[in-house]
């Protein structure tokens, strides 16, 4: 009896942990998304007429300059925006392309955009990956 109990005990919250994760719940897979990608699922159900305004809607911390380091603040810069690898501009140039245009969006940290992309991404990159790509 008291194997069984043991047993009992040490099974419980095994059982009850592969419940809660919630593993093959319809509603939980909605529920959980990756702060550095806007997928293309996610870029169907927006329901904004450009990039800015999906980004500010779903990932508004992309959008937030990081506070200016006090050696180079002249040369801060801005977030950089990027098709594919071809440099766009800044956050600005978002509101002339439609959610239809691209097939997936990636934040970049500041150290992910300046091993990705080289140099003069203090405050980070964006990241559009076209449809053909």
């Amino acid at each position: 009896m008291r194997v069984g109990a043991a047993i009992l005990l040490v099974s419980l919250p095994l059982v009850w942990a592969c419940a809660s994760s919630g593993a093959g719940g319809a509603g939980t897979q909605a529920a959980r998304h990756n702060p550095y990608v806007i997928s293309s699922e996610e870029l169907q159900r927006a329901n904004a007429s450009n990039l800015f305004d999906v980004v500010r809607t779903m990932r508004p911390e992309w959008l937030m300059r990081r506070a200016p380091t006090v050696l180079l603040t002249a040369q801060e810069g801005n977030i950089v925006v990027y098709m594919d690898r071809a440099r766009l501009g800044d956050p600005d140039v978002l509101r002339q392309i439609s959610p239809s245009d691209v097939a997936s969006l990636r934040f970049f940290t500041p150290s992910e955009a300046e091993a990705e992309f080289g140099v003069g991404h203090m405050h980070g990159a964006i990241q559009l990956l076209s449809r053909r790509h």
